[in-house]
């Protein structure tokens, strides 16, 4: 009778059973089953109250398997004494049970068969009238002592994993806007001398480890793992890797021989290699928390580390990091060039979106033939790596500050190729070649000519001298091809070279406006070889790139035999047909480094979206002597974010040498220029605009004698804009 009754109220409205079960069920049939003092309940108390109830237990669960949510799962079922009282709480008990509650076996859970199951034996139903006309045609599991048994076992407490709030990342990771991290080339065998362990660091690890494990492994095409490197013992109040070193605790070494650990650096890391034409490998790191040391010694191969691991962590929080990689074969048969120089609005778009992280739109139109890309800053992508910091290696200062800055450029969509190279490049060195993939305008390498007027044409064969207007050779630019302008934004004069530790290089890193792409061909390293180093009066002894890239050349074999040469554009002939198949550019070592004319028809300059720069309403002073915007001889050391007097400050570092020193600075003394954005609690401040405090300390030890000066911008920059800047909102 009370079996037929709740069958056909289930089936019938499939929701609300308090008050009817109530009427319909004689006290007698009621039971609650209560954990003991000392055993907590298992996962079939849903309310967390410690006891198994029907009316409540059973009821919420029932409830969610229905599909009810929020109030209609939890009105008038939650216990007194309940821990969940919510929803949402509730929700994710139920959620949590997973398959467990497939009473049947049938490989599905379902609430009119395994629900009422479980309702059933928390009423007390055992036997025969447990199971009567709710087993599922296709189950597994039909005799009523085996689904009593079953459902027994989901009020035993099972071993919960501790609940770790770790998290684990690295200054050298980027966050493009991919589901993944780019893992950096210098990781992998194709970074110099053969690739380096990563630096990592993490937090939030549970009060009860002791000891910790870190690993690496790359994911096979069939799903296997092959590990770059375990160690395991770490203390536990050890929180960061340090790069190149495995010393935080013990490596395991069983694996690798002698002879490669050497070749490693010392250290039992095998840099990842993967095999193969533009194979997108992913690589995992693992943190393992544990309550105890493992009995390994560093002779440990890595499954004897994963084993004990597996078994013995009480934790483990995984990042997963991803590569595109091109194998020395792939790249010797030009699998990695493009069959044309003409994307489609999908195609370039794309391209771009690998980077959407800085982009604030990407604009397309075939009926226009424009491309059209505005970056939430003007900088690209950097990290906080020393070898990425902005305006480092400049020996050559204007004094400018790479303040928070947009930027912007349009492009053609289609390219109309030209039968030659031709003098076409502004002489002024201010117009805008193109504009790479993660946002930074490209401007030519040389500075203005004291005898070309303002727009006159440029270019190879104008018979012009540009070894002394090189930026480059003059040491004015950073160790990424960049600085910062009057404008006081940022900008490039060469190929985007810190951009190539996480691209692919099978895909541009630029297009100019003429819409061919540029791809990165070679680049960086120190240039006192270079053709405009050995006319030029003096040199730079800057490693552009920080020398990590200058051994990678991706040209084409044919450009890198001579057969096929890149012409005075820095221009590839694809296919050998000119202009039928079209051109891609390739960057260089030498200048022009990014190109050094157009090879297809720009647009007109009132087309082109401007670098929206943040503007100053007046000039900075500087140190007293000092002229903003006039080189002066220091050589710029660092540039990072600290504290000063309980505010955040950008800190740039500069070094005067023995000779030519600035009046205002002290012959080899480190000199600094701190910059901040006014707050809400400064005198100064106005909600209109942004406005900025510039600090310039002329020795870096005496921090209470500092020259400032407070202005304000012509407009507020963006909140997305600053949020690339250590003053995040």
């Amino acid at each position: 009778m009370i079996t037929s009754l709740i069958n056909r109220y289930l089936k019938r409205k499939k929701i609300y059973l308090s008050l009817t079960l109530a009427i319909i069920l004689s006290s007698g049939f009621l039971t609650t089953s209560t954990a003991d003092d000392t055993t907590p309940a298992g996962p079939l108390d849903i309310d967390g109250n410690g006891e198994y109830d029907a009316l409540t237990d059973g009821l919420l669960l029932l409830r969610g398997m229905f599909g009810l949510t929020d109030t209609a799962l939890i009105n008038g079922a939650l216990a007194s004494n309940a821990t969940y009282t919510t929803g949402p709480e509730i929700a994710s008990e139920i959620s949590g049970l997973g398959n467990s509650i497939d009473i049947d076996g049938n490989g599905s859970a379902d609430a009119l068969t395994d629900g009422l199951m479980i309702l059933r034996y928390l009423f007390g139903l055992r036997d025969d009238v447990l199971i009567s006309g709710v087993i599922a045609s296709d189950a597994t599991l039909s005799d009523a002592s085996d689904i009593a048994a079953k459902i027994e076992s989901l009020k035993v407490e099972t071993q919960q994993p501790v609940m770790s709030n770790a998290v684990i990342t690295s200054d050298a990771f980027k966050m493009t806007g991919s589901d993944y991290f780019n893992l950096p080339l210098s990781y992998t065998c194709d970074g110099v001398n053969g690739g380096n362990s990563p630096a990592l660091s993490w937090s939030g690890t549970s009060s009860l480890t002791t000891h910790l494990g870190l690993t690496m492994h790359s994911v096979d095409s069939d799903g296997s793992a092959n590990f770059q490197f375990s160690i395991f013992n770490i203390p536990s109040s050890v929180t960061t890797l340090a790069e190149g070193d495995f010393s935080i605790g013990t490596a395991a070494e069983g694996d690798m021989t002698s002879t490669e650990i050497a070749a490693a650096g010392g250290i039992a890391y095998a840099a990842p290699c993967a095999a193969g034409a533009g194979l997108e490998t992913l690589y995992v790191f693992t943190l393992y928390e544990l309550d105890a040391e493992l009995e390994l010694t560093s002779s440990a191969t890595h499954s004897d580390v994963q084993a004990a691991l597996n078994e013995l962590s009480i934790s483990s929080v995984p990042l997963t990091t991803k590569r595109i990689r091109f194998d020395a074969a792939s790249l010797a048969n030009n699998l990695h060039v493009p069959q044309n120089g003409t994307f489609n609005c999908a195609e370039k778009t794309a391209h771009f979106n690998q980077y959407s992280a800085v982009h604030s739109s990407v604009n397309c139109s075939e009926n226009t033939n424009q491309f059209t890309v505005v970056s939430h800053i003007a900088d690209g992508l950097k990290t906080d790596r020393p070898d990425q910091q902005l305006q480092v290696g400049i020996n050559s200062w204007i004094g400018r500050l790479s303040l928070p800055s947009q930027s912007g450029s349009t492009m053609r969509l289609t390219p109309s190729y030209l039968s030659e190279p031709s003098n076409n490049i502004s002489c002024d060195g201010t117009g805008v070649l193109g504009f790479s993939v993660d946002g930074q305008v490209i401007l030519p390498y040389y500075k203005q000519s004291n005898n070309a007027g303002i727009g006159d044409n440029c270019g190879p064969s104008d018979g012009e001298d540009y070894a002394g207007r090189d930026t480059v050779v003059l040491g004015e630019v950073d160790q990424c091809y960049g600085h910062s302008p009057n404008g006081e934004g940022y900008h490039l004069h060469g190929a985007p070279i810190c951009l190539m530790d996480v691209h692919d290089p099978s895909k541009p890193v630029a297009y100019m406006t003429d819409g061919i792409p540029l791809y990165y061909g070679e680049a960086g390293g120190t240039i006192e070889n270079t053709l405009h180093a050995q006319t030029a009066r003096s040199v730079t002894d800057t490693n552009f790139g920080a020398g990590l890239y200058e051994h990678l050349n991706y040209s084409p074999s044919d450009v890198q035999d001579g057969s096929n040469p890149l012409n005075e554009c820095n221009a590839y002939d694809i296919n050998g047909d000119g202009a039928v198949s079209g051109y891609a550019y390739y960057s260089t070592k030498d200048a022009p480094y990014s190109i050094g004319c157009f090879m297809g028809e720009v647009l007109d300059s009132d087309t082109k979206a401007p670098a929206a720069n943040t503007k100053l309403l007046t000039e900075r002073n500087g140190w007293t002597g000092q002229s903003v915007g006039q080189a002066i001889s220091v050589e710029v050391m660092a540039n990072y974010s600290g504290l000063y007097n309980g505010k955040t400050y950008n800190i740039t570092e500069v070094m005067p040498g023995n000779s030519n020193v600035p009046s205002f600075l002290t012959a080899n003394t480190m000199a600094q220029v701190l910059w901040r954005i006014l707050d809400s609690d400064d005198a100064s401040y106005d909600a209109s605009t942004t406005c900025f405090e510039f600090r310039y300390r002329a020795n870096k030890s005496i921090t209470d004698s500092d020259e400032t000066e407070t202005i304000c911008a012509e407009k507020a920059v963006g909140d997305a804009t600053l949020d690339f800047t250590p003053f995040g909102n």
